[in-house]
């Protein structure tokens, strides 16, 4: 929701007469401005000490007060009703999801384009041995097509060209399916509302790459949580398609130093210090998601789903030749133990203990001069792969994607070996 304040005839005057800065009352009044009123006394007191006159003070003072009593009366409202959203519930962006005000409707605008790009699919011809390819998720997919939130992007910069040159030339017109921010609620609700068309769901030659749950874990989701949301996004299109899924693993991500600490409290360790990691949640993450999918999912659904951990290629050259982007975990704190006792922040230690051991001064040294989590070669900015690490992303898929086929299609072998 917009605040518009120029309606005002008296605004527009004062504002053009310079009497106050309007323009800057309105920025201030934007929900996501908030702290900015205390800006706004302080303007406030600088312009009465230099060209107050009783008259003008009055209108001024009382224009300020109602302006902060609208402030303090929305922003109560907005808290009581914009309650935490559920990973595993559908829901669009709330005011606790979203950045900013703006990025719904802007949201809303992008998922309405990719419902008609979903509306406009097309199955492959009877007679192409290929699968049609969708690939759905959150920012990571939405750059393959060069945008975020359907806006150019420059972090996108020579990755559509990569689309073409890798999974485009095996199924091509890939369908692109992504919304930069998005969490698995935020997903389920869109599968809900248009972005699997009819067509799409009775294609028995649809694959879809599926690929959610990072900005869950940013915005504090638990892992169990988290997991629990990614089971829910598969199980709903294994329930309203034919096709085929193939689940990514989370790619690790070396941000945590910067984005963690201040989620504490509550989003603390077990002895209630700041994280400075999100690997090991990672770990969990996947760890759950992979056991879950590959003991149920894939004897309710035969044939259908596959899982795919491709993150280990973003690590740095030591830990890629030593392990996988499954984070070495140890024994996960849950959340029956966490409730049950451990200090006071043990119900919000929601990392496995003893990877956060393992981890040592290797974590504890994150600042200056730790060493990285992601290369940064691949992971420029340590969350979204760069052209280079979309290639091997590519490359992955391309290999999984052709044994799914194959699996369940031996005729696809035999017509890949004789041409």
């Amino acid at each position: 929701m917009e605040y518009d304040m120029y309606s005002s005839s008296t605004l527009e005057r004062w504002r053009d007469q310079g009497v106050l800065d309007v323009d800057y009352i309105v920025h201030c009044m934007q929900p996501d401005h908030w702290p900015g009123m205390t800006e706004l006394w302080t303007q406030a007191r600088e312009w009465f000490a230099a060209k107050c006159t009783v008259p003008r003070a009055i209108v001024c003072v009382l224009l300020m007060s109602f302006l902060v009593i609208w402030s303090s009366a929305l922003h109560a409202i907005d808290k009581a009703t914009h309650l935490e959203e559920r990973a595993a519930i559908e829901t669009p962006p709330t005011m606790w999801s979203a950045k900013r005000v703006s990025v719904i409707p802007q949201w809303k605008d992008w998922h309405g384009t990719l419902v008609e790009e979903a509306a406009a699919y097309e199955p492959a011809s009877p007679y192409d041995a290929r699968s049609r390819l969708v690939l759905m998720g959150d920012s990571i997919t939405e750059l393959w097509r060069g945008s975020q939130i359907g806006e150019p992007s420059e972090k996108s910069d020579g990755v559509p060209q990569v689309l073409q040159e890798t999974l485009a030339r095996r199924w091509p017109n890939p369908l692109v399916l992504g919304i930069n921010g998005d969490q698995t609620q935020h997903l389920l609700w869109r599968i809900s509302h248009g972005e699997v068309s009819s067509t799409m769901a009775a294609d028995r030659r649809l694959m879809i790459v599926l690929l959610i749950g990072t900005n869950n874990l940013y915005k504090g989701h638990e892992p169990e949580e988290v997991a629990e949301g990614i089971l829910a996004v598969a199980r709903r299109l294994l329930n309203i398609t034919q096709g085929k899924l193939l689940v990514n693993a989370l790619f690790p991500r070396g941000d945590g130093a910067r984005l963690l600490p201040p989620m504490c409290p509550p989003r603390c360790n077990a002895n209630g210090k700041p994280l400075h990691s999100f690997m090991p949640a990672i770990g969990v993450v996947n760890r759950l998601v992979n056991s879950t999918l590959s003991k149920q999912l894939a004897a309710e659904y035969p044939a259908r789903v596959r899982y795919v951990d491709c993150g280990r290629v973003f690590l740095p050259q030591a830990e890629r030749e030593g392990g996988s982007a499954a984070f070495p975990g140890g024994t996960y704190i849950g959340r029956a133990e966490r409730a049950g006792g451990g200090g006071a922040h043990a119900a919000h230690s929601f990392y496995p203990a003893a990877a956060i051991s393992q981890l040592g001064g290797r974590l504890s040294q994150s600042m200056g001069g730790r060493a990285e989590e992601v290369a940064l070669d691949l992971l420029p900015d340590r969350l979204h792969p760069g052209p280079a690490g979309y290639r091997l992303w590519a490359e992955c898929l391309e290999e999984a994607l052709t044994e799914f086929e194959e699996a369940t299609t031996p005729w696809r072998r035999k017509l890949r070996n004789s041409s």
